[in-house]
């Protein structure tokens, strides 16, 4: 039939079909999971709520904040701007470059309702810049022109503690302190994947040559580094005591 489907899998390899085929949850064995409450109770301080077994993600959405999805030209809202240099040093002569120190403040981004957890600029051009903050919230913002908000991202019911692009711009990937972890399409807004392993994430980081695999230090001392193609765990670095 057409019913699209989630996978929910359990670290004994058996998989449980439900609902959404951009949910990809790894739940770990009843004895496993008990053990690991254990332990994440000795450290109940710093760690957000453990999700219940068998629960799925919030739905998620973006809100659009400029005056249209293309210019005059046809091209994406994200697009990098024409006459923009690109940081790509094998067509740029690096004796034309001049860095200079910031010496004043020249704009406030306002509009998160609490701290701001990391920023990145656009990869290469820089024309935009994301924040990502602890009401849960991530915002695209123009850096050249208007300087306002572009887009915002909902799709994390806490605090988000670690965001960041791809190696194009196309997509952002955000891990949360409600324990999952979000694809996001840039230009479109859509949360492309969801991924959890009901461990909290500090970090999310993309491959550097391939967008299709990200890393993910959590609580439990390991780092998982996910497929994005198949939404599963493709390797566990374990090293850390």
């Amino acid at each position: 039939d057409n019913k699209s489907t989630t996978s929910v899998i359990s670290t004994s390899v058996s998989k449980e079909v439900i609902v959404d085929p951009t949910v990809h949850i790894i739940e770990p064995d009843e004895e496993d999971e008990k053990w690991e409450k254990v332990n994440e109770r000795k450290a109940s301080f710093s760690l957000p709520p453990r999700p219940p077994r068998g629960s799925l993600p919030a739905t998620a959405s973006s809100i659009f904040h400029g005056s249209s999805l293309v210019d005059y030209q046809g091209r994406s809202w994200c697009a990098v701007p024409s006459g923009i240099h690109t940081n790509n040093v094998k067509n740029r002569d690096l004796d034309s470059i001049e860095c200079y120190l910031p010496k004043k403040c020249i704009k406030k981004f306002i509009g998160h309702n609490k701290g701001v957890q990391v920023v990145e600029f656009f990869p290469n051009s820089g024309h935009l810049l994301l924040s990502a903050s602890l009401d849960g919230k991530l915002k695209i913002w123009d850096v050249l022109d208007d300087r306002q908000v572009k887009r915002t991202y909902l799709g994390h019911t806490e605090a988000i503690r670690h965001a960041g692009f791809n190696n194009d711009g196309s997509n952002i990937i955000s891990t949360g302190f409600d324990r999952y972890i979000r694809l996001w399409d840039v230009e479109t807004g859509q949360a492309t994947s969801t991924f959890s392993n009901r461990k909290m994430s500090y970090q999310v980081k993309f491959h550097p040559n391939d967008s299709n695999s990200f890393l993910a230090p959590s609580s439990d001392n390991r780092i998982y580094q996910w497929d994005i193609r198949t939404g599963n765990v493709s390797q566990i670095y374990n090293h850390h005591l």
